[in-house]
């Protein structure tokens, strides 16, 4: 499966219900970059379980999930100019975490933890390893208008944009 055909499956599995195409795009930026990083497994990519991403078929042409992922095709997140095996959770409670804090080995990007309004407004259990961008947050902020960059901003501080096309020479 290419690249763009997962994140678009991984954009339909994995976002909330009733997202705007602005927390679509942000989720497809995410997921497109944990691929592209490097996945999690010796002799395959990526699993299609909640371990690596959660992927479904691959969604119909005319879906938001679809044009989300068009709109941004090809867009990772950097850190220190590499690839950002960006992680996500579906809520986080109010605040995201960081990998030391969950004990997990934090010898690449810190994953600061950063205040989420969505989940101070809806209180209520965080659902996941609560690192990285909070889905539901992200889905709040776009709600509210903010832009897909901007959302990525909040809870990947530090990060950089960029294009696949400009990173392939660079990748083993």
């Amino acid at each position: 499966m290419d690249i763009e055909t997962a994140t678009a499956s991984i954009v339909a599995a994995e976002s909330p219900p009733g997202a705007a195409v602005e927390g679509l795009k942000a989720q497809a930026v995410v997921a497109r970059s944990f691929l592209y990083a490097g996945g999690r497994h010796r002799d395959y990519d990526f699993c299609d379980t909640t371990h690596c991403q959660f992927l479904r078929e691959p969604p119909l042409a005319n879906s938001l999930a679809f044009r989300a992922t068009k709109a941004t095709r090809g867009l990772i997140l950097i850190w220190q100019n590499k690839p950002l095996a960006a992680m996500y959770s579906s809520r986080c409670g109010g605040t995201t975490s960081s990998l030391r804090k969950n004990g997990m080995p934090s010898s690449g990007y810190p994953y600061f933890a950063v205040s989420c309004a969505y989940c101070r407004r809806h209180p209520g259990e965080g659902a996941g390893h609560g690192v990285g961008m909070c889905q539901y947050g992200a889905a709040g902020m776009a709600a509210e208008g903010a832009s897909f960059s901007t959302i990525l901003r909040h809870y990947y501080p530090e990060t950089r944009f960029a294009g696949i096309s400009s990173l392939q020479n660079t990748q083993p």
